[in-house]
């Protein structure tokens, strides 16, 4: 059975959210650069761990928040689109953070 639990603010509004994810499910915080640097619960990975580490995820029955730092072309890094597409691929639960997590 799944639980309701609350993420934190949500950027946009400052409303806290319910997550249709169960209490104990573990949350990976995705962070891509504009540079394409891409950070897992706060550590810098390459592209490859980071691949490795959402298959485990997948295993594990987790979820990702995600976050993307705006480039001035408004335009997402080839690193970011990779990531997301993994993410869509394993068909895993995304929450989209409009604030950086640091």
């Amino acid at each position: 059975m799944a639980l309701a639990v609350v993420l934190p603010l949500c950027g946009a509004c400052a409303a806290r959210r319910p997550a249709l994810v169960d209490a104990n499910t573990r949350v990976l915080k995705v962070k891509v650069t504009q540079g394409g640097d891409v950070y897992l619960d706060g550590r810098l990975k390459t592209l490859e761990e980071a691949d490795a580490e959402l298959e485990r995820l997948k295993k594990e029955r987790g979820a990702v928040l995600y976050y993307r730092e705006e480039s001035a072309q408004h335009q997402p890094h080839p690193n970011a689109l990779r990531i997301i597409h993994k993410i869509e691929e394993l068909q895993l639960p995304i929450g989209l953070s409009e604030k950086d997590f640091e």
